[in-house]
């Protein structure tokens, strides 16, 4: 399937970005509603779980891709104010080679490395910490590139000691630098 057009701008975003929650928060019910049938069923056999009910099978793969697309929606809002700070025309995330539907997992990381370095050479603080909470919510936090994190993190840092950052924003970078941290430990004991 095609990528879906960008949002025209961040209100645009702001809203898919709530339509892509709903979503998903329907496809973790559906789930829900799929796993019940299947254990009320006659076929139902604990040893082989729900493999065999494609019904749940096709639940879980589409609430895999909604929650992709929340994440989908959360970089669109980055890059949709990344483009309005530079006055540019709206874009999709292929500017930055996500490969739609695709998890950010498996091999979108480097797009969020590239994302976050313009981001920060753009001064877009709501953007970069949109990029920061996808890599956090994915754990790929420690996979971004390195120099594009440190530069994200020294701008934050300096905001939050001017007293610039909002509180969203502040939750952003503490989380960061507490997953990194954390990463730091479990690389250190291996």
């Amino acid at each position: 399937t095609p990528p879906p057009p960008p949002p025209t701008d961040p209100n645009d975003a702001k809203d898919r970005m709530a339509q892509r929650e709903r979503d998903f928060r329907a496809a973790l019910v559906r789930v829900g509603e799929a796993k019940a049938a299947a254990r009320e069923s006659e076929r139902w056999d604990p040893s082989r779980g729900y493999k065999p009910f494609d019904d749940v099978q096709d639940a879980v793969y589409d609430m895999a891709l909604a929650k992709t697309a929340v994440y989908e929606s959360h970089l669109e809002l980055a890059l949709s104010l990344l483009t309005v700070a530079k006055g540019e025309a709206p874009s999709s995330l292929d500017t930055f080679d996500w490969v739609y539907e695709r998890g950010v997992a498996d091999g979108n990381v480097r797009c969020l490395s590239f994302m976050l370095a313009a981001m920060t050479k753009a001064n877009v603080v709501s953007g970069v910490c949109e990029v920061l909470w996808v890599a956090n919510e994915c754990g790929v936090t420690g996979e971004v590139d390195p120099k594009a994190m440190k530069g994200a993190l020294g701008m934050l840092a300096d905001l939050e000691e001017l007293g610039l950052l909002d509180g969203k924003d502040v939750d952003a970078l503490n989380q960061t630098k507490e997953v990194l941290k954390e990463e730091e430990s479990a690389q250190a004991v291996s």
